[in-house]
């Protein structure tokens, strides 16, 4: 449907209304985390403090084409202020309404697009691109598992023949028209979720380590809230969210125990997060740079989250541990059981390999393991470094 600029555009302004009002919907402070957090379920070799979050807007974004090529930097982003008072409120400030309509024209102006071509454009297209943020809160879309998630549920932009290239500045005019929401969430996460938070255990980093080497290596001070108070509607229907070295979790910590498969859930969805956490440190840790990516990509996706290619990619990250955390737990147990952390270390290796038919073997740190697997029950063994092979051991786990 297609209707005037001023009307249209106010229309789609909803998303900073529905922003306003989500954020004053403040859940349960968390509690505190379980006695059990203790030995084996230990922070390892991490700083504890709080790493705080960077907030700043400063500094060029490097624009990154879908091909992952690179295509010049935007040095002078347009900033639409959205104060924490405005947030918190019923309603959307007029100014805000009004920065977002004067400054709509020269964003467009900055992506390459032609008097014209934003005449054409503005009127229907970027109505609908705004009104999509509003739908993208009011729906709260997160990782609910959908595969076909997308707020469009046509790729309109294919349909009325757009050039790809037009395509490309629309998404980036999208992106940092709504980028400042995306910092206002990351914002308010910090502010409702005080404390340090928690470090990654133990028993969660023997699958994690092999996946995000990177990050342990280099002692990156993730902290990780469990319980953590949401606090925006778009994340409503979202298990975990990364901001920066802040990872947020719904529910509570899920420590290993023989009868509890959620501990094997919730190490799957660290990792997915854990990967987003990889996506801000390969751009300095700036959450205003990554907003800028993220929702440039949720658009290039035609507005779905499954299709978005950054959470494509934290997706596929986790899928790589998914051997090890099912048919590959025995290492964990016989790793837990003998206490083998401190003669093998973790493992290097995201999944095991299949030496023979009935025969599967797992590197790590300071050697390696094998499992016979046809046994009943299944035998173990293992090496450090160039020594020889202790004797196989069978029992049940």
């Amino acid at each position: 449907m297609r209707a005037t600029f001023g009307v249209s555009l106010g229309r789609s302004l909803f998303a900073f209304a529905f922003l306003a009002l989500a954020l004053t919907g403040f859940l349960a402070q968390a509690a505190a985390l379980p006695q059990d957090l203790q030995d084996p379920d230990k922070e390892v070799d991490l700083p504890t403090e709080d790493p705080g979050i960077d907030l700043s807007t400063s500094g060029p974004t490097t624009i990154i084409e879908d091909d992952g090529s690179t295509n010049g930097t935007v040095s002078a982003p347009a900033v639409i202020s959205v104060p924490l008072a405005a947030l918190e409120g019923s309603a959307v400030p007029q100014s805000i309404v009004d920065d977002v309509k004067k400054s709509l024209p020269q964003v467009l102006r900055d992506e390459g697009l032609t008097d014209v071509e934003i005449a054409g454009l503005t009127e229907a297209e970027i109505a609908e691109i705004l009104g999509a943020l509003n739908e993208f809160f009011q729906n709260g879309e997160g990782h609910d598992g959908s595969d076909d998630d997308a707020v469009l549920k046509r790729d309109w932009l294919t349909e009325r023949g757009v050039a790809d290239w037009i395509k490309r500045r629309i998404c980036r005019a999208f992106a940092r028209i709504t980028r400042p929401a995306f910092m206002a969430a990351a914002g308010l996460f910090n502010l409702k979720n005080t404390g340090s938070g928690s470090g990654i255990f133990h028993y969660q980093k023997f699958f994690l380590y092999p996946l995000h080497r990177a990050l342990f290596d280099n002692r990156i001070n993730v902290r990780v809230y469990y319980k953590a108070n949401w606090v925006v509607k778009k994340f409503w229907g979202s298990a975990g969210v990364a901001f920066g070295k802040k990872i947020y979790i719904r529910k509570s910590y899920e420590a290993w125990s023989s009868t509890n498969s959620q501990f094997y859930t919730q190490v799957s969805l660290l990792a997915h997060e854990l990967q987003h956490t990889q996506q801000y440190y390969n751009r300095h840790w700036s959450i205003w740079d990554f907003a800028y990516h993220y929702l440039y990509s949720y658009c290039r996706a035609g507005f779905s989250y499954s299709k978005n290619a950054m959470e494509v990619e934290a997706k596929e990250a986790a899928k790589k541990i998914s051997k090890l955390l099912s048919t590959g737990r025995g290492f964990f147990h016989y790793w837990r059981v003998k206490a083998l952390y401190s003669k093998l270390g973790y493992p290097v290796e995201t999944s095991y390999r299949d030496v023979r038919p009935d025969l599967r073997e797992l590197n790590f740190q300071k050697g390696k393991m094998q499992i016979e697997h046809d046994k009943n029950p299944d035998c173990y063994r293992y090496r450090v470094g160039s020594s020889p092979w202790t004797t196989w051991d069978c029992r049940r786990l």
